[in-house]
């Protein structure tokens, strides 16, 4: 259930915290579980979900404004930032690189 609905809310942009009260586990219990099993806290298996689907985003070509927009981040400057940090580079820079 807890991976059920990390992934069906991957544009959402949870919080551990509304996926607790979606869940029914508390966040303690998410941690422990992660840790157990997966090795990774469950905030960076969420982050990861969260970058492979603006991947498959950008693979189907949507304008960066689109994706962040699509996936309830703050702001574009936000998205490029954070795919950045996961990815190592802009998201305009790795679709020109991989998709193109």
């Amino acid at each position: 259930l807890l991976i059920e609905t990390m992934h069906a809310s991957v544009l959402e942009n949870l919080t551990l915290q509304e996926i607790s009260a979606l869940t029914g586990i508390s966040v303690s219990t998410m941690k422990n579980l992660f840790r157990t099993y997966a090795g990774i806290s469950p905030k960076a298996y969420y982050s990861q979900m969260r970058g492979l689907e603006a991947l498959r985003l950008l693979e189907e070509n949507l304008d960066i404004n689109e994706i962040a927009e699509k996936m309830h981040y703050s702001s574009p400057n936000f998205f490029s930032t954070s795919f950045k940090k996961q990815f190592g580079v802009p998201p305009g820079k790795y679709r020109r690189n991989h998709y193109e």
